[in-house]
């Protein structure tokens, strides 16, 4: 097995954090943004093969890669176009969900109005009463978690599958391919922490010195993210773009000069 890799890519990240107590604010900032070109080969019989490579940039922070993951590139998408849960209608009022039929393409569209956290207290809720919930109560009570805390909270799936691909001499015979994928996630927090004796039970806590001080007190939790992924298949020529792309990439390659390591 042989894996070559001529690969480039542009990466950047900014991450924002507020802290907040009495008499003091903190707020902690990162922007990072990198180039890295990478062209390489690797055989099955190399002692490093299938092994990590990485180094250490002048921020001194960690930039790696591996050659068997970056040359199933294709296989790593394919792992990552997935819609987990399954719908019911005893569930349809926390859900947008929609398809559409074209001549050549089956296009879902779905949007769920809730996020993960806010079901797990909802679930939550009901086993400390011992109840199991009716499919309305438990959408109820969602809704009631997610308007209090999570309020504008969702995550909303796109996807395009076609349907006319044929197999080499097998008209009659026909692949679904996804040529399009798309999830993008929102994620809004905005609510009090009163410590008392229900909070204190939830987290564990039972020092009675840690109680006493803390009871009766209030913490405002507030938060935002937001991520997107989206993937999709074009059958138009962009030679041009890539190769302008792949100078510039190894023009300001981070992994350039850099000392590398194998683990």
């Amino acid at each position: 097995t042989t894996n070559t890799v001529d690969y480039a890519i542009y990466e950047k990240s900014y991450g924002e954090t507020t802290s907040k107590s009495k008499n003091m604010k903190m707020v902690e900032k990162q922007n990072d943004a990198v180039y890295k070109y990478i062209k390489d080969s690797e055989k099955s019989t190399d002692d490093d093969y299938g092994k990590n490579h990485y180094g250490y940039d002048k921020s001194g922070n960690t930039q790696s890669y591996r050659l068997s993951d970056l040359s199933n590139y294709a296989y790593n998408i394919m792992k990552d176009i997935s819609v987990s849960g399954m719908y019911s209608e005893d569930y349809k009022d926390l859900y947008d969900a929609s398809f559409e039929l074209t001549d050549k393409y089956i296009i879902l569209k779905s949007k769920a109005n809730f996020i993960e956290e806010a079901s797990y207290e909802a679930i939550q809720y009901f086993m400390k009463k011992g109840e199991t919930p009716t499919a309305s109560q438990y959408v109820s009570k969602v809704k009631e978690i997610s308007e209090e805390k999570y309020k504008g909270s969702y995550e909303e799936y796109e996807i395009w599958l076609r349907y006319n691909m044929t197999i080499e001499d097998e008209d009659d015979e026909h692949l679904v391919v996804c040529d399009y994928y798309k999830k993008k996630s929102v994620f809004k927090e905005n609510y009090t922490i009163t410590y008392n004796d229900e909070y204190f039970e939830e987290q564990g806590i039972t020092k009675d010195e840690l109680k006493d001080l803390a009871r009766g007190k209030e913490s405002k939790v507030k938060g935002s993210g937001t991520g997107l992924v989206e993937y999709a298949v074009n059958t138009k020529k962009f030679d041009k773009k890539i190769s302008s792309f792949k100078k510039k990439a190894e023009k300001n390659n981070i992994f350039k000069d850099m000392k590398m390591y194998v683990d």
